[in-house]
């Protein structure tokens, strides 16, 4: 009972949300008569559930049927359930379907070997979230199994197999970076990914860490210390583990080291191993910029128009709209909300407010008056000495009704970082 409710509990927090994932009734009244110890009820009411096309129903229908829970075996039956889950985007169906059409032990024998339909499966399963179908897909590649071999095709399934959290996927991407399969050898990205995959457990990975690494990374001689750090955090970078990446250069960049402020400055730009922060970005962009770093320059010019959109919904919460006029104001909140700024009910309100007030200068004294920004100064925002003290929100304030809304590419145009 207790890995039935496991297996439960994974395919909650694993799979993708839609028809097939759909808890329906027959399937939450089959798990409390589970947790009763009724498997024969339970089983009944998944069938139910099964038969409404319930992905969750089947699936967990054909694991009662895997394992004779709550009526006799039937292996064919369970494998018939999984694929139909499968057929409805319950991924982890499709990786345990996989397993068994490849000969797995829960197939015991009654399925055929069947590596086209395996594939068929495995594609699906990664196709819909499962990363341990990514896996199987780089191995059906990496063999020529079911497929012609191509070892392009295994890399990058291994790729997307780890970057789901897939501890195998890392173990198999680590050594195809190793030995060069389906791309250049990397031997520093093929330490990072086997060090990440030991670390998840994955004995592979271990096995493959210490045949291939007795001494550590490769070049890391200088330990722990500063320069270490940074090495391995551009080593990270560049083997596009950016969460890693970013936890390790952050506090380089923070410190104006070049290298690591574009590669910080590019993570936040696009999303990479932290939120998106276009702002962050410009800051820690126009610094390497100015430094003469020209990735750094072309990244913040592609983002430029994103950056102006962040800055306006920045200076609406921070210092407030243009409350000179009404028509100021509507158009400030419209441009604010289609910006996607967060307090936009808010501000919406706030002019229909000011709309009923009728007395237009007593609304824009009572506004200055009353109204607080809704968003605390930034850190590493501070009052610029090369502005002459003046604040974030007002330098970006005072650009932005100077030049537009969007408008701006030049480094120029960033001199409020």
């Amino acid at each position: 009972m207790f890995r039935w409710l496991l297996v439960l509990c994974a395919a909650l927090l694993v799979l993708p949300a839609g028809e097939a994932f759909a808890q329906s009734k027959e399937v939450a009244e089959a798990k409390k008569a589970y947790a009763q110890k009724k498997p024969d009820k339970a089983r009944a009411l998944l069938a139910k559930a099964c038969e409404k096309r319930s992905g969750e129903g089947c699936d967990l229908l054909a694991l009662m049927q895997l394992d004779g829970e709550g009526g006799p075996q039937d292996i064919p039956a369970a494998t018939a359930n999984l694929v139909k889950a499968c057929d409805m985007t319950y991924a982890l169906s499709c990786e345990t379907a996989t397993q068994i059409y490849l000969g797995g032990a829960r197939g015991k024998g009654q399925i055929p070997v069947d590596d086209k339909k395996a594939v068929s499966l495995a594609h699906f399963g990664c196709r819909w979230g499962s990363a341990g179908s990514c896996t199987d897909m780089s191995f059906f590649y990496a063999n020529g199994r079911g497929v012609e071999k191509d070892p392009v095709k295994a890399r990058e399934y291994a790729y997307k197999a780890c970057s789901a959290g897939h501890a195998t996927g890392c173990s198999n991407y680590g050594y195809f970076l190793q030995v060069g399969t389906g791309g250049p050898v990397d031997k520093a990205g093929a330490y990072l990914y086997l060090d990440k995959a030991c670390k998840a457990g994955n004995k592979g990975g271990c096995d493959n860490l210490a045949q291939y690494f007795p001494n550590g990374a490769p070049g890391a001689g200088q330990g722990s210390g500063g320069a270490g750090q940074l090495a391995r955090g551009l080593q990270s970078f560049n083997s596009k583990l950016y969460a890693d990446a970013y936890s390790l250069l952050r506090p380089f960049a923070e410190q104006g080291e070049v290298k690591a402020e574009y590669t910080v400055g590019w993570m936040l730009a696009y999303g990479q191993g932290t939120n998106r922060d276009y702002l962050d970005a410009a800051r820690f962009l126009a610094s390497a910029a100015r430094k003469g770093d020209k990735e750094s320059l072309s990244v913040l010019q592609t983002i430029a128009p994103k950056v102006r959109e962040a800055e306006f919904v920045y200076m609406i919460d921070s210092v407030g709209p243009d409350m000179s006029t009404l028509a100021n104001f509507a158009y400030e909140v419209e441009v604010y909300c289609r910006f996607g700024g967060r307090n936009c009910t808010t501000w919406k309100q706030r002019y229909n407010q000011a709309e009923r007030a009728n007395n237009q200068r007593a609304f824009a004294e009572q506004m200055a008056r009353a109204w607080a920004p809704l968003a605390e100064p930034r850190a590493g925002f501070g009052n610029d000495p090369r502005r002459g003290g003046e604040t974030f929100g007002a330098c970006i304030r005072r650009q932005t009704r100077t030049r537009g809304v969007t408008a701006g590419t030049t480094l120029l145009d960033f001199d409020c970082y």
